[in-house]
């Protein structure tokens, strides 16, 4: 239901967004300060999926940590766009299916460096918003 231009999504559709962009950002909680990446990643069979060099986030995923991940879109034109909060748990990934799922996709990290380390988050909820496009006589004034 739209409320003021602003759609909160049911699971399902949040689900179907999140494979709709390359990009997303993963919040890793380091020495209690949110330490927030941004990670090319795949959806696989209700995962996220990402690679990471040794760091922060790989520690994370080797402690089973709690973790926040977004992704979102937008049209500058029309003042509207959505994002997809997924919370779950960071853990290491490296399975014959998953690694086979990601070459398959061409799943690539943008950034340099030695990026080997496949990670997932375990979602144990997402949740989801679209911002309604504006009214095309706001957009005049």
């Amino acid at each position: 239901m739209a409320r003021d231009g602003l759609e909160v999504l049911c699971e399902a559709e949040a689900r179907l967004l999140l494979g709709q962009v390359p990009i997303g950002r993963v919040c890793v909680p380091v020495h209690g300060v949110a330490l927030v990446v941004p990670v090319t990643f795949m959806v696989f069979e209700d995962e996220i999926l990402f690679f990471s060099a040794d760091g922060a986030k790989l520690r994370a995923a080797q402690r089973h940590t709690l973790v926040t991940f977004e992704a979102d879109d937008y049209d500058a034109v029309t003042r509207s766009g959505w994002s997809v909060v997924v919370t779950g748990i960071l853990e290491q990934a490296a399975t014959p299916a998953r690694l086979a799922a990601t070459s398959a996709a061409i799943l690539r990290p943008w950034a340099a460096g030695d990026r080997h380390h496949l990670l997932r988050i375990a979602p144990l909820s997402i949740t989801g918003r679209r911002l309604l496009p504006s009214d095309p006589q706001e957009l005049l004034t």
